[in-house]
């Protein structure tokens, strides 16, 4: 099992598996009440790069992963800025545009 899940043989499905089904206990928690909705929140996003991490070991390339990773970022920066959400989407468009361009570097 643990050679699995550390990537040998179906671990990338595993990890695609095991993503989806944190996001749904993360959206499960974020529902529930609002004391439970920053910890439902990081796994939903920890299920996304989970996802990421699966697509990346099936394909054998990694920019599954950095996508999903940055996704997860955009999110959780526009969740620090939910006192005013247009600091956050604009933290998050930022932090988008750097990472696209740091790939061209």
């Amino acid at each position: 099992g643990a050679y699995k899940i550390a990537g040998g043989g179906n671990g990338g499905y595993l990890n695609l598996f095991n993503g989806s089904l944190m996001i749904l206990i993360g959206v499960l928690l974020m529902s529930a009440a609002w004391i439970t909705f920053v910890a439902g929140f990081a796994i939903a996003m920890l299920g996304i790069m989970y996802i990421g991490l699966g697509y990346s070991k099936i394909n054998g390339d990694w920019q599954s992963f950095y996508t999903a990773t940055n996704v997860a970022m955009f999110f959780s920066i526009a969740l620090i800025g939910a006192a005013n959400v247009s600091v956050g989407f604009f933290l998050g468009a930022l932090w988008l545009a750097i990472t696209e361009i740091n790939s061209y570097l």
